[in-house]
């Protein structure tokens, strides 16, 4: 069966690994052996392509430089080179909304390709502001303020939206905004640039959520298996760890279903 050709965007790409490079290793693990992949990005340095990808190399600047790397051409080859990208492709994924993915996205829908865009932590004010896309954009991607690597919902309070952290819960909500200085009342949609930073930061400095904390508890209950404690045995069972009862909970479990059986009465013979 011919794979359909799918084009990932990226103003990133190696030696300078970020949260972008890193969505894209996992987002190309994952799709690899569903779609026939390649890949627009700049080209810092010469590569080895480990994953035997088409790539669509994009030529970079040594006269200007953002964050020690050098920026992206905005040269007529360049240009060419996305739109020649873009139109052996089928679906175009955008993955920032950088000067390569406003060029590919323009190239997207003058050639009518499906597009997929996922904006990492770009702000939505800088895109309509300075690119003046905000009609195009909001048609196809949603606003969400992205937190210790976790969509949190837009129309909630952000007291609420932070607990759909795993690890942080209403008190610890409201004693990070307290430290952060934010309205518990404010909506995560109107929260700015500055005050996500600040709020990852916080977050991130002092507190243990997501993956940490889930593998220090799984750390925890197989210490107590190991050395075989009560509640290791209990959790290795499936039973509750804290003195609850079972008598009537957990009875699944414990295989121990109740059955509703009848009185035990002979049905009466019906007449003749």
């Amino acid at each position: 069966m011919k794979k359909t050709p799918l084009l990932v965007v990226a103003d990133t790409y190696y030696p300078k690994v970020d949260g972008v490079l890193r969505f894209m290793e996992e987002f190309i693990r994952r799709t690899k052996d569903y779609f026939d992949l390649s890949l627009l990005v700049p080209q810092f340095e010469q590569y080895k392509n480990k994953d035997k990808l088409k790539i669509y190399w994009l030529e970079t600047s040594s006269y200007f430089r953002m964050f020690s790397y050098p920026s992206i051409k905005l040269s007529s080859k360049n240009r060419k080179t996305i739109r020649d990208a873009v139109k052996n492709s089928k679906v175009v994924f955008i993955q920032e909304f950088g000067p390569t993915g406003v060029l590919a996205l323009h190239y997207a829908r003058k050639y009518d390709k499906k597009i997929v865009a996922y904006v990492h932590n770009t702000p939505w004010e800088f895109i309509s502001t300075y690119f003046h896309l905000n009609s195009i954009v909001s048609r196809i991607i949603k606003k969400m303020s992205r937190i210790a690597g976790i969509n949190i919902p837009e129309n909630k309070r952000i007291e609420i939206a932070l607990t759909y952290i795993y690890g942080i819960g209403r008190p610890l909500s409201a004693e990070i905004l307290k430290a952060a200085k934010i309205d518990v009342n404010k909506r995560s949609q109107n929260l700015t640039p500055d005050e996500i930073n600040i709020l990852k930061n916080i977050i991130e400095k002092n507190h243990k959520i997501e993956g940490d904390l889930r593998r220090q508890i799984m750390i925890n209950i197989k210490r107590l298996k190991d050395i075989g404690s009560f509640r290791g045995s209990r959790h290795a069972k499936g039973l509750p760890t804290r003195g609850q009862r079972t008598k009537t909970n957990n009875r699944t479990v414990r295989g121990n279903v109740r059955k509703t059986i009848g009185s035990g009465r002979k049905p009466a013979a019906s007449p003749t």
